[in-house]
């Protein structure tokens, strides 16, 4: 698969370009939103990591073309410079991920492992399709949802991934677009403090997608996640 890099910072296209040769597939980097419209409308690609922090047209503004729209290739966000609120802005706008520790290459692998699911499946239209970076075992921990104007809330988890979580709230609630989710993992002392969007609702569960997780982050997520696969 050919995977679109579009980034002019050298270090993050070398990191990139290493884990997509690692795993088999063909990078093409370009340093601006110009350069990659170009290849979009040549060939599309089978997936797009997208810097935010483009000389000229910025990645957010990218995102809003109708090209890209029209392209249909995956898209994740990967900038180590990406703020909360960029990354809930680039998920609104069409991108299916955001990710602001691209240092952390075991976080880039398992996102380009969910692009080639992603690129490898027929589109759907439907907004309730689950495509799961990672699986999401079962487990039961209480979480605190704080909605954006600071209503809170009490649910417990239903299942888990460094992608995100699925939770049944104690009392029927409304949820808004964007939450911050407070959890504390088993056998952690520290909670979690995780910037979450809401994807949809199932039933009495809401399906939430974390958002420009830390590496710390994700790689406590990803231990618990690793040691209930093995249980």
């Amino acid at each position: 698969m050919k995977f679109l890099v579009v980034t002019p910072d050298d270090t993050l296209a070398t990191l990139i370009r290493d884990v997509v040769v690692k795993r088999g597939h063909e990078p093409l980097r370009v340093p601006t939103a110009d350069a990659a419209c170009a290849i979009l409308e040549a060939e599309p690609p089978a997936g797009v990591l997208l810097d935010i922090s483009l000389p000229g047209m910025s990645g957010l503004d990218f995102l809003q073309l109708p090209v890209v729209q029209n392209a249909g290739a995956p898209t994740v966000v990967i900038s180590g410079l990406i703020t909360d609120v960029q990354a809930r802005e680039a998920l609104r706008l069409g991108a299916i991920d955001s990710v602001s520790e691209p240092a952390c290459l075991e976080l880039v692998h398992e996102v380009l492992a969910y692009l080639e699911v992603r690129a490898g499946q027929t589109e759907s239209a439907d907004p309730s399709v689950d495509r799961r970076r990672s699986p999401r075992p079962a487990i039961a921990l209480p979480i605190r949802v704080v909605e954006s104007k600071g209503f809170a809330w009490q649910g417990i988890s239903v299942n888990l991934s460094t992608f995100g979580v699925r939770v049944r709230p104690h009392a029927p609630v409304t949820p808004g677009a964007s939450v911050r989710l407070q959890f504390t993992l088993p056998g952690d002392d520290m909670p979690l403090f995780v910037l979450a969007q809401f994807v949809r609702t199932e039933g009495a569960e809401h399906v939430y997608r974390f958002i420009n997780l830390t590496r710390t982050e994700f790689q406590r997520l990803h231990d618990l996640v690793q040691r209930l696969k093995t249980d």
